[in-house]
């Protein structure tokens, strides 16, 4: 028997191709690292494991088409996952944290309150992805993170009963809320600090004599609350604090009546009765300027949206100023405003029971969303986040939050044995939250579009 002639060198590779290829098929990885064993040797998994995994049986070991392989269950908890890489570790094995996502979810408190269960206001959201907000009665103040799976929990509870207190704002490192208190002493401006939990109560620093703290007129920029106080002579005029600079007077500019801000420069609006005409303010925290936007004779409803953008209605219609400073004009058609791109989204009464949303263009053009049955108070309020407009309507003798969406029917966005909502609506990158009524309890709830109902 005779063999065709090639070189013998030929023959060796042929062998070990072969002795390779059959080892590779017996490679095993069973931490789903992606490196293996094949009786002699490691091996990469990830060059032959091409298909799916496969666990027919459900004994955490699959097939992919090639080889055994092993299947990751899914994390029961999202605690499991301490580095938040996706990855956890739970009954000494690894599990893949699986997002959870619902469209309604309440986010019950993390102890028990009495004032929780009475109400829920000044909803505010913080840099860090949390919602601050106090209880009814404003003697405390609750807080709940969309990055923390165990709910609301109370960050601070006044010691006296006599107060009103106002969040102003977060960074990622406080928490800054006024009190106003009834008892006599003077109102003061607080910080809550996150990470050690501790309050401070800043009327006791230098520069904080004699200072009269308006309730809910604030912002934070940065590392710095800007908030309005009343001082001798200045009534109304701009403050800021940091735990570096201390308190500091910006602006001689008075009777400031509201504060928003894009997340790089602060905006206000000032009413002078002398020539009975209102300012729109921006003040620069890099340069310490103080600019004189616009004036009219009537502003009012200033406010900022997710984008930087800020609007406000005057007397003669809607204003947005854009992050470059750009001012575009607007015909003033309802009540309520928000700002999306380059277009204003107004909310009128239809006069037979309804409400209409309509967007509008710079250039004159009026465009009809939606209308939904409902009436507009003085607390109704009108966000948006990704593409929908929520308002908060009266309905039957209470609110109720229905979403608007271009192309789509309005609807309301309704829990479960729902007695009654808040007004009032906050939103984050994702997500409205707004206080919902049922059984009697107040809860926190957050509604997201993109997730199925």
């Amino acid at each position: 028997m005779s063999f065709p002639s090639f070189p013998s060198f030929y023959f060796v590779v042929c062998l070990v191709s072969l002795s390779t290829q059959a080892f590779a098929q017996q490679c095993v990885d069973i931490d789903g690292d992606g490196w293996g064993w094949d009786g002699s040797s490691s091996c990469r998994v990830g060059l032959i494991a091409l298909h799916e995994c496969r666990d027919e049986d459900g004994d955490g070991w699959g097939w992919n088409g090639v080889q055994s392989c092993i299947i990751h269950p899914n994390c029961l908890s999202a605690a499991s996952d301490s580095d938040g890489d996706g990855w956890g570790w739970e009954n000494n094995a690894s599990c893949k944290v699986v997002d959870s996502c619902e469209a309604l979810k309440k986010h019950t408190p993390a102890e028990s309150s009495e004032n929780y269960d009475r109400g829920l206001t000044g909803l505010v959201a913080g840099a860090d992805g949390s919602i601050y907000f106090t209880s009814y009665d404003e003697e405390e103040i609750w807080t709940y993170s969309s990055k923390d799976i165990s709910g609301p929990g109370l960050v601070y509870k006044h010691p006296t009963k006599s107060v009103r207190i106002g969040i102003l704002g977060a960074d990622t490192d406080n928490v800054y809320f006024s009190v106003e208190d009834f008892s006599g002493l003077s109102d003061r401006l607080m910080r809550y600090e996150i990470p050690t939990g501790n309050v401070f109560d800043l009327s006791k620093e230098p520069g904080f004599e004699g200072l009269r703290i308006l309730v809910d007129l604030g912002v934070v920029i940065g590392d710095s609350v800007y908030f309005v106080a009343s001082k001798d002579d200045e009534f109304r005029s701009l403050w800021a604090y940091s735990p570096i600079s201390g308190a500091r007077q910006l602006s001689s500019v008075s009777n400031i009546l509201e504060i928003t801000t894009d997340g790089n420069r602060a905006y206000f609006r000032s009413f002078d009765i002398g020539p009975f005409e209102s300012n729109l303010y921006s003040h620069d925290p890099i340069s310490g300027e103080t600019v004189l936007l616009y004036t009219d004779e009537y502003f009012d409803d200033l406010k900022s949206s997710m984008a930087g953008l800020v609007s406000a209605s005057t007397s003669k219609g809607y204003i947005q100023i854009d992050t470059d400073g750009v001012i575009r004009k607007y015909e003033k058609i309802g009540i309520l405003h928000t700002s999306v791109g380059e277009y204003i989204y107004s909310v009128k009464l239809t006069g037979t029971g309804e409400v209409q949303l309509l967007r509008l263009s710079s250039s004159g053009e009026k465009t009809t969303i939606g209308i939904h049955r409902g009436s507009l108070l003085q607390w109704s309020e009108i966000v948006s986040v990704d593409g929908v407009i929520y308002i908060s309507v009266r309905v039957d003798g209470g609110y109720q939050v229905v979403a608007f969406k271009e192309g789509e029917p309005p609807r309301a966005i309704l829990a479960p044995d729902q007695e009654g909502t808040y007004p009032e609506l906050v939103t984050d990158d994702e997500n409205l939250f707004f206080a919902v009524k049922s059984e009697s309890v107040w809860n926190l709830w957050s509604y997201n579009s993109n997730c199925p109902e």
